[in-house]
């Protein structure tokens, strides 16, 4: 076992060489805060179990396997939507989208609008919006 912390688990990450510095400190933060429920400062001395979920998570990251879908769960637009592999991962440039869409309605003085949502995936524009 052993104690662990969040630069333990983005240490695991690069070693095995999944990404770069950066983007394994993110990743590092979703197994740690997201996944494992753990405060972002903890340094802890982790049971089996935990430590047996960490590894298998950064087994399945090595993988090519998208740290949403091991989640289970995708942030949009300040929303948490439930996501598996048979949907897409919400993407940051579609938050761009339903940016640009309210402050279009804004600037027109519309208040309401009527969306018809169907075979979208996880639903995140409609949702949002």
């Amino acid at each position: 076992m052993g104690i662990w912390n969040l630069k333990k688990v983005a240490l695991a990450i690069h070693e095995l060489g999944i990404t770069d510095t950066r983007e394994g400190e993110n990743l590092a933060g979703w197994i740690w805060e997201e996944i494992m429920v753990l405060p972002i400062s903890a340094e802890i001395d982790l049971s089996n179990s935990q430590e047996e979920k960490i590894v298998e998570i950064i087994y399945r990251l090595s993988t090519g396997e998208p740290i949403q879908y091991i989640a289970g769960h995708a942030w949009f637009y300040g929303i948490k939507l439930k996501v598996t592999p048979d949907v897409l991962i919400p993407r940051p440039e579609t938050e761009e989208l339903v940016a640009w869409i309210l402050e279009d309605l804004k600037n027109t003085g519309h208040d309401k609008i009527r969306i018809l949502d169907i075979g979208t995936g996880s639903g995140c524009i409609a949702i949002a919006l």
